[in-house]
């Protein structure tokens, strides 16, 4: 950062640099402020482990339960309702694997779709 704090002095220093050398420094030299948010960070590692254990997880969300599942329900970010958890995945397992072999960003967003749908049972998870 050349300035580290978002004020009005700050933002304006970063929009004339980027406006008279271009984005590039700017993401290059940390003038834009560009930084993950954790809510990224979370997703890209449940997008990670779900590509690298899709198999697994199709057939744990088929059982409702498992380790891979548990692993998975972990990452998601959900407290404790393992076992709810679980039987909502087993539960909705047409519709999160509608046609089988689906690709596993498809797959997060159909889980989402069904955390969000049922968090009364299952209480709130930090993805969603």
């Amino acid at each position: 950062y050349v300035l580290k704090d978002n004020s009005l002095l700050s933002s304006s220093f970063r929009t004339l640099t980027n406006f008279t050398f271009s984005n590039t420094f700017g993401m290059t030299t940390g003038t834009s402020n560009c930084a993950k948010h954790s809510i990224v960070k979370n997703e890209f590692k449940s997008l990670h482990f779900s590509e690298n254990t899709y198999q697994q997880l199709q057939r744990d969300f088929a059982l409702g339960n498992g380790d891979y599942i548990m692993a998975f329900h972990d990452l998601m970010g959900c407290q404790n309702q393992q076992q709810a958890f679980g039987q909502v995945m087993r539960k909705n397992y047409q519709q999160i694997f509608p046609r089988g072999q689906i690709s596993a960003g498809d797959m997060l967003e159909n889980i989402e779709h069904h955390l969000k749908a049922n968090k009364m049972a299952l209480g709130s998870c930090a993805v969603i």
